[in-house]
Parts: structure tokens; C-alpha cells; sequence
């Protein structure tokens, strides 16, 4: 689903964030669940895909990125409109660190939300 919205194949999508071909069938076939290191590979090679549709399923798969007013150049130059930022390597390390965070409390927040509906769902019964 995701990989033809991206209009990739599986084999191009599963190189892009560094997993075997079989990998992507193996999981849809099990109704597995994809690891957090593999959601944040996701969300870092393909920046449109939204986050929370990824872990959820909920909302629009991909996010529209204003391209006019914020979009990455060349040797770790940023702009945002008129104004240009040059991001050095120890900003980017820490974008990556939050950017796992982030991953690592959507699931822990998808997880809770699971335990709750059982929880409800034990205490109507």
C-alpha cells in the first residue's frame, strides 16, 4: 500500500531503508508488526510519509511538504523561505536522537493504548 502510494516496488522501497526483499513480504503475510528501527529508517529516507499513519494507521498516509517554504540544499544548508541555515553535523545527530525518541513514544503510546481498550473491555464484561 505504502510502496505503491511512493510509486516504488517492493524491492526499491525494501533497498531504500536497508531490508532483505523477503523481509516486507514475510511481515504482511505474518500480520507482523515492523520494528521501531525499521519505522524510523521509514520516516528518514521518506519524509512524507506521516509518522503517525505509519504506527496508527489512522489519518493521511502521506504529509504535504510546502515545498516553497521549507526544503533541504546541498551541504547541510537549510531554508525556510527567504532565510538560509547551514545545520552542522552535531545538529543533525541530535535531530536523529529525537527523531528515535519520537518513534520509541508512538509505539509506547500505541502499546498503552492497546492495554487500555483491554482493560475497558475486561471491566464492561
Amino acid at each position: 500500500m505504502l510502496v505503491s502510494k511512493l510509486k516504488l516496488n517492493t524491492k526499491q522501497f525494501s533497498e531504500a531503508i536497508g531490508v532483505s526483499n523477503g523481509y516486507l513480504a514475510k511481515q504482511r503475510a505474518n500480520k507482523a508488526n515492523v520494528g521501531s528501527h525499521i519505522i524510523e529508517k521509514i520516516v528518514s529516507v521518506y519524509p512524507e510519509v506521516n509518522l503517525y499513519w505509519l504506527i496508527k494507521g489512522e489519518g493521511s498516509m502521506l504529509r504535504e511538504i510546502n515545498k516553497k517554504r521549507e526544503y533541504q540544499l546541498p551541504d547541510n544548508n537549510f531554508q525556510v523561505g527567504e532565510q538560509s541555515y547551514n545545520l552542522n553535523s552535531s545538529y543533525e545527530v541530535e535531530i536523529s536522537k529525537l527523531n528515535t525518541v519520537i518513534v520509541r513514544l508512538a509505539k509506547k503510546n500505541s502499546e498503552l493504548e492497546q492495554e487500555n481498550e483491554k482493560l475497558r473491555i475486561h471491566r464492561d464484561s
